[in-house]
């Protein structure tokens, strides 16, 4: 470095302490004249000072004291440790990429605040094992598009917490049914037998139909005789409400009691 470089930046150390016992809040920008023969400068523009060189051979210089850093003046190794805490950091200048992987434990996530973070604001990666627990998610914030696929097994439902309403519509067929698990108390059944006294004429086969009552479903039906040699033809379903019997009597003519077996479903 020369003479004449020394010579400036001493005097511009000297006039920056000047400038901030003028004002050390506010930027201000400096003209001086810097005489080389000499080695001596000279302020421009203020009170009772001239405006530009008195001389041709001296050399105008500017410069500016106070005001804000220049952008990316501050570096990490110029910042103490632990300088930086909340108050220096600005709402929402966190996000997912300045956080190390497994940062995050449940003793920094306040109960209630998962829920209310923005989509992408934490990865899992970012999230140690066992971090986020029951107390840490808000009420109704888990929706089904936050389940992954089969997340939800037997083991994390408590016991009884599945209503009726918690069913979907036809949610439950037959594969689902353990055997023997349905019994008359889970049937909404009412059973009920429906006779009829009929005379039988003798040596000929006769039809005989048995309605269920209205609303009713017939479920099987058949007879009573007390003609020993009475053959029974046929016997079935003539309808949703009604058994027929078709019976052969090759005696003579006799009483004989024929019933359908009938359900309310309802």
């Amino acid at each position: 470095m020369t003479r004449y470089h020394k010579t400036i930046m001493l005097a511009l150390g000297l006039l920056s302490l000047t400038a901030r016992s003028v004002d050390a809040q506010e930027p201000q920008t400096f003209r001086a004249c810097f005489v080389p023969q000499v080695g001596a400068m000279y302020l421009l523009d203020l009170p009772g000072l001239p405006t530009t060189c008195l001389s041709e051979g001296h050399e105008e210089i500017t410069w500016s004291e106070g005001g804000p850093l220049p952008a990316g003046s501050v570096t990490g190794a110029k910042i103490a440790t632990d300088a930086v805490d909340g108050t220096h950091i600005a709402a929402g200048a966190v996000n997912s990429a300045h956080i190390a992987d497994g940062a995050i434990t449940a003793a920094d996530l306040a109960p209630g605040t998962i829920g209310g973070v923005e989509p992408g604001d934490i990865n899992t990666e970012e999230l140690a094992d066992g971090a986020v627990t029951s107390a840490k998610i808000a009420d109704g914030s888990i929706a089904t598009a936050d389940l992954s696929a089969d997340a939800v097994t037997s083991a994390a439902i408590a016991p009884n917490t599945i209503t009726a309403l918690d069913i979907a519509t036809d949610a439950v067929d037959s594969t689902h049914i353990a055997p023997n698990a349905v019994g008359a108390s889970e049937l909404n059944v009412r059973f009920e037998r429906i006779s009829r006294l009929y005379n039988v004429p003798g040596n000929t086969t006769t039809q005989f139909p048995i309605e269920c009552l209205q609303g009713r479903e017939v479920l099987s039906g058949g007879v009573v005789s007390e003609l020993g040699d009475a053959v029974i033809r046929a016997s079935y379903p003539l309808s949703e409400s009604s058994w027929l019997i078709s019976l052969f009597n090759p005696s003579q003519t006799g009483l004989m009691r024929f019933y359908a077996l009938c359900a309310d479903l309802g």
